[in-house]
């Protein structure tokens, strides 16, 4: 049996953590972009400096990201941080294995 009310909880506490992770992977793929089109105006070489390290931003961002889930799942740590926040929510729903 689903609780719903547990369930609408973990949402709204799931999209106070989405929002500002978003806003804040659009505003780097913003500044790549307008660092882009300014430089365009410049040179090739320019253009191609900067899309380069917009590259490279984006594979260390992904290099850590993998790296923060892996120490979470294998220490455990996120499942019992997410469980004891969510009040009401089973741990089943936390984690599941």
């Amino acid at each position: 049996m689903v609780n719903h009310e547990a369930s609408a909880e973990f949402r709204k506490k799931l999209m106070h953590l989405m929002i500002p992770i978003s806003l804040q992977q659009l505003m780097l793929a913003l500044v790549n972009a307008s660092d882009a089109f300014m430089l365009g105006f410049l040179s090739q070489d320019a253009l191609s400096a900067v899309s380069l390290a917009g590259q490279i931003q984006f594979v260390y961002s992904l290099f850590l990201f993998a790296i923060t889930a892996g120490v979470c799942h294998k220490f455990r740590l996120c499942p019992r941080f997410t469980a004891g926040r969510l009040s009401g929510v089973p741990y089943g729903i936390a984690y599941r294995r």
